[in-house]
């Protein structure tokens, strides 16, 4: 069965594409009420709200929504949702220095991948390159000396992906 994104999270790509963050949440926010959605469209739906709110740098806030999302996701067949959960978690955790919890979420992303079916698919790529790009950027936060070679690997492993 093929999946189409409702209009509502079409526009609101749109929007946030556009740079109208705070419209786009405001049409997200109104349209996670609507009655009868299915758990994609709910899990969907937070996952662009999430992503807004990192780029316009409420990390607290963000923080507070993808572990009910990743829950959420979990009787999803679709486990590129449960990935994105724990990108968008890592990366707020990463922004709010909470390494020890981020470096968790990192590799329970990598341990997922490893059971998502590895075809050559854009979609799987983009997870993986994003993965390491994270904890390529985990490493520089981590602000040690030594791993700064741990740190350059995995963001040249990203931008090879």
């Amino acid at each position: 069965m093929s999946y189409s994104e409702p209009k509502e999270l079409i526009r609101a790509e749109q929007l946030s594409d556009e740079g109208k963050l705070d419209e786009a949440l405001t049409l997200l926010n109104n349209y996670e009420q609507k009655e009868g959605l299915t758990n994609h469209e709910k899990v969907s739906c937070h996952l662009l709200q999430h992503q807004i709110l990192f780029w316009q740098g409420k990390y607290k806030e963000l923080f507070k929504h993808p572990e009910q999302t990743y829950k959420e996701s979990e009787g999803l067949e679709n486990n590129f949702l449960k990935v994105d959960s724990l990108l968008i978690m890592t990366r707020a955790l990463i922004k709010l220095d909470r390494l020890d919890e981020a470096f968790d979420l990192i590799t329970q992303g990598e341990e997922l991948l490893k059971i998502i079916p590895q075809e050559l698919t854009k979609a799987y790529k983009q997870r993986e390159a994003h993965l390491a790009f994270i904890k390529g950027y985990f490493y520089d936060r981590r602000n040690n000396p030594n791993d700064a070679d741990l740190s350059l690997k995995h963001h040249e492993h990203s931008l090879a992906v």
